[in-house]
């Protein structure tokens, strides 16, 4: 069976096909809960990558975070402004690529993923994993 290619053009579509995000997935509030548990979010400069429907993030804002999530489909923004909306927060929206983030070393206080590396297996790490004091 052939391995099916996670490109900008399936997530722009599969995006693009969801008119109910409630029906594509729910993490349950556990991104927000292990966030939670190595910083206090309140003020902190916290980058999304990989956003999809910006969920996480609005999660983050919600707690007081400067947040800007970074997807490389404008449909998946989209989405992350339209949730923003009618949350009634604000987040800043980025259309680039996870290899290619045009944000300085050192320039955000938290950055996460959900899912990013299980769908782009191709993607480096090349950022070290560390606490935020």
């Amino acid at each position: 069976m052939p391995r099916r290619e996670s490109t900008k053009a399936h997530w722009q579509s599969f995006w693009s096909e969801r008119s109910d995000i409630d029906e594509v997935y729910s993490n349950e509030g556990r991104i927000i809960g292990q966030l939670g548990r190595v910083a206090d979010l309140d003020g902190r400069r916290v980058l999304e990558v990989g956003a999809g429907s910006g969920r996480d993030a609005l999660d983050c804002a919600q707690q007081g975070a400067q947040v800007i999530t970074l997807d490389y489909t404008l449909e998946s923004l989209r989405i992350t402004r339209e949730l923003a909306g009618r949350a009634g927060t604000s987040v800043a929206l980025v259309c680039a690529d996870a290899t290619r983030m045009p944000f300085r070393d050192g320039s955000m206080d938290v950055v996460f993923h959900q899912g990013l590396m299980e769908v782009h297996p191709s993607v480096p790490v090349t950022l070290p994993a560390s606490e935020v004091p």
